[in-house]
């Protein structure tokens, strides 16, 4: 006996419904699986509402240690305020050691304004760096600058607005009106490895401005009279016309000559002298590298860490006297331009040589070329890539570095 057409039609839509669950059966562990990792979006706008999963962002803060860049350092964040770096509470920075200067607080924001202190002071053109960089990261950032001018305004009781006012006293040796925005500019910000001749005038102001800032910084390590300058009191040493006593307008003049001596270093005219140089213009290929914004920055800044050095230790001996620390700086700055070539040819060998590595007979005359002249050879033979001036003012090369511990 057959079955009718009704009973056929229940049979085949009880079928479909025992499908369907089993379908249901299938989906529902993959749409509510993993819900730890991700959060529920909703859009409620007029048109209706809706509804999907997306992966929660976790995002990370990267702070740029500028003089001109400092490397092997480590800073944290000061979530107490406390004014120490405290291990298991506070946030610690990696080296990002693919980005010059950049350091990575990993999946940490800061939900307010907070101090950046130094744990490790690191290196600076090669050498131990002399300062602890400080500065504030603002609440949500997910990047930061510090340099000597946001150490400055952190350790020596001044406001951004201060700093700034005493800078401009020698704006024309800067080359401009700074801001206070100028303060957390990273001048060399992907142009390290470029021509330095794409620097702008404004980032050449801001690196004169830094190199200036790190030179006080330094000196006004140099002696407790200097040290306990703060506030009200540096203010009125590092403006002209004020002050009194010994303490009249002192920083004032020692920044002047620091100044100046900045204008000459941060000079890309000085630079002019390297480029039509037969050591330079002799090298035996069509397109010759460029001396870049690295070059440019090592030499500069390898002059006014001389200059500082001689400064800081003249001070050091002769209890701040202003005399003797003018005496020092004034005569070197007579030998900037000269020397400027002089270590750019030094830099210049050291950074490009691996360009012309590969044994061809074109590299081979291009590294003899660069050989035959005296400061290209010692570029060419110091390891480490960077140098100095000593005390005695001969260029060497630093062939050991080291870091420090911020105890």
């Amino acid at each position: 006996m057959g079955l009718s057409r009704g009973a056929l039609l229940f049979i085949s839509l009880t079928a479909l419904l025992l499908l369907g669950c089993e379908a249901d059966k299938e989906t529902w562990p993959a749409e509510t699986s993993n819900t730890a990792d991700t959060t529920s979006a909703t859009d409620t706008s007029e048109t209706g509402t809706t509804t999907g999963d997306t992966t929660a962002e976790i995002k990370s803060l990267t702070i740029t240690a500028v003089d001109p860049y400092i490397s092997e350092a480590q800073f944290c964040i000061d979530t107490n305020k406390n004014g120490s770096c405290d291990q298991g509470t506070d946030p610690y920075s990696t080296e990002d050691t693919d980005n010059p200067g950049q350091y990575t607080f990993q999946d940490y924001t800061p939900t307010t304004d907070l101090p950046i202190l130094t744990v490790k002071a690191g290196m600076h053109n090669g050498k131990d760096y002399a300062l602890e960089l400080k500065g504030t990261v603002t609440a949500n950032s997910e990047t930061a600058v510090i340099n000597p001018a946001t150490t400055a305004t952190h350790d020596k009781g001044v406001t951004g607005a201060e700093w700034v006012a005493i800078l401009n006293q020698f704006s024309d040796q800067f080359g401009t009106v700074l801001t206070e925005a100028d303060l957390t500019v990273d001048p060399l910000a992907d142009l390290y490895d470029q021509d330095h001749a794409e620097l702008s005038s404004a980032n050449i102001s801001r690196l004169r401005m830094q190199m200036t800032s790190y030179a006080i910084l330094r000196i006004l390590q140099s002696t407790q009279s200097f040290r306990d300058l703060t506030g009200t009191t540096l203010i009125a040493s590092a403006t002209s016309g004020e002050g009194d006593g010994d303490s009249e307008d002192k920083l004032y003049k020692i920044m002047e000559q620091l100044s100046e001596a900045a204008n000459k270093a941060v000079d890309p005219a000085a630079f002019t002298l390297f480029l039509n140089d037969t050591a330079y213009t002799n090298i035996p290929i069509t397109v010759r590298p460029a001396l870049t914004t690295k070059d440019f920055s090592a030499t500069a800044m390898t002059l006014i860490d001389h200059i500082t050095e001689l400064a800081y230790k003249q001070s050091s001996t002769h209890a701040g006297n202003l005399t003797a620390i003018i005496d020092i700086i004034t005569p070197e700055l007579v030998h900037i331009v000269s020397r400027t070539t002089q270590i750019a040819k030094r830099y210049f060998a050291a950074n490009h040589q691996a360009e012309f590595a590969e044994d061809t007979k074109l590299n081979r005359d291009v590294l003899s070329v660069m050989n035959d002249d005296s400061h290209m050879k010692e570029g060419i033979n110091c390891t480490s890539g960077y140098f100095e001036i000593n005390t005695d003012s001969k260029m060497l090369c630093i062939e050991t570095t080291a870091t420090t511990t911020i105890p």
